[in-house]
């Protein structure tokens, strides 16, 4: 007898009010930050593992949260923006490992997802003297 309760009640059509957290930006920045599985930190991690170092991290944060809140999309709208933001930069940056040390998103990243410059890792080089001067000193 309780199968029938359950599959009445699953049919019925139930509308609920919920708080709206789309225009609450320091709620949405604390969800995007503190949450257990964010795509955005999981990102973050994943370059780190690469030694690439994120250095406008902050204005990232705030513009994800900015467009979430514009768009009215609330905490769901902080993931796809931020898979968006990420996607292409991580992405090159796992076709060549080790090859950089930071990355740099530009001011336009939400309108345009190749808006980042990757810096290469600066490698030391070194000068052989030629065989014949250290001959010539022996």
């Amino acid at each position: 007898n309780q199968g029938i309760m359950r599959e009445l009640v699953g049919r019925l059509p139930v509308i609920v009010q919920l708080n709206d957290i789309s225009k609450n930006k320091p709620v949405l920045k604390d969800i995007i930050i503190n949450c257990d599985e964010s795509v955005l930190l999981a990102n973050i991690e994943s370059l780190k593992k690469q030694g690439i170092e994120v250095e406008n991290f902050d204005k990232v944060i705030d513009a994800i949260v900015d467009d979430a809140s514009s768009k009215g999309t609330g905490a769901r709208g902080l993931i796809s923006t931020a898979s968006k933001v990420f996607d292409s930069a991580i992405y090159e940056a796992s076709n060549e490992p080790g090859k950089y040390e930071k990355l740099i998103f530009g001011e336009n990243i939400l309108e345009n997802g190749m808006d980042f410059e990757l810096v290469p890792k600066k490698t030391k080089t070194r000068t052989r003297k030629k065989v014949e001067e250290n001959q010539a000193t022996m």
